[in-house]
């Protein structure tokens, strides 16, 4: 998975925990959907660095990138941008996940929850 700003690679997972992943996406979404300002952290059980991934509100309503495997810096963006990104994420690997195995991701959201 890459999380990329303007078309450019700002983090590349190889090997990331992605049922893990889209639980902390969904959780933010379901809580910070109705306006800018909650960051957004994501680390996980299976690596000791830290954050893999966060979006920090910067006071003007836009958000900070951070990544402890970045080596680049990324312009702030939205919280317009990050609930299309995240939200487009959750759909297609909802839909990757029927297609190829069946398996229902809302399901496991919501169990995770």
């Amino acid at each position: 998975m890459t999380v990329t700003i303007d078309r450019e690679a700002f983090v590349r997972f190889e090997d990331i925990l992605i049922l893990e992943f889209a639980a902390e996406v969904e959780r933010w979404l379901s809580t910070a959907n109705g306006g800018a300002g909650a960051t957004f952290y994501y680390s996980s059980m299976d690596e000791e660095e830290e954050p893999l991934l966060a979006f920090v509100g910067d006071g003007s309503g836009r958000y900070v990138l951070k990544s402890c495997w970045s080596s680049v810096e990324a312009r702030p963006v939205s919280h317009d941008e990050v609930v299309e990104a995240f939200s487009v994420f959750i759909a297609g690997l909802s839909d990757e996940l029927i297609r190829k195995h069946q398996f229902r991701l809302a399901d496991a959201l919501r169990q995770a929850t």
